[in-house]
């Protein structure tokens, strides 16, 4: 498999992963959500939120493990690394390989 195939969940998604989205301007995942809205997102957004079970539209699942299809790409809106660290374990668990610089 070439390197160009490998990415193309990256830079083409056909599904993209919103974890902590929210209906909060206030909040980053409300920010990201309307960014895929805008933007005409053509895949399957899955918004991951523990509590809610809709946002913009979209059924919100308490967890990445919830989510019934494959996720291509997740966008990690948490403030803190504690959750963000616990949302990328779940990542790993789905079988997707995270790369993280910093």
């Amino acid at each position: 498999m070439s390197i160009r195939t490998e990415l193309n969940p990256i830079f083409y998604p056909r599904s993209v992963a919103v974890i902590g989205a929210s209906p909060d301007f206030k909040r980053l995942g409300y920010h990201c959500m309307k960014s895929l809205l805008m933007s005409h997102f053509p895949g399957k957004i899955y918004p991951i939120h523990p509590d809610l079970s809709e946002i913009s539209g979209f059924k919100a699942y308490p967890s990445i493990k919830a989510v019934p299809g494959k996720v291509d790409l997740a966008n990690c809106c948490y403030p803190t690394p504690e959750r963000a660290a616990k949302a990328m374990v779940g990542l790993v668990r789905r079988g997707r390989v995270v790369r993280q610089r910093g």
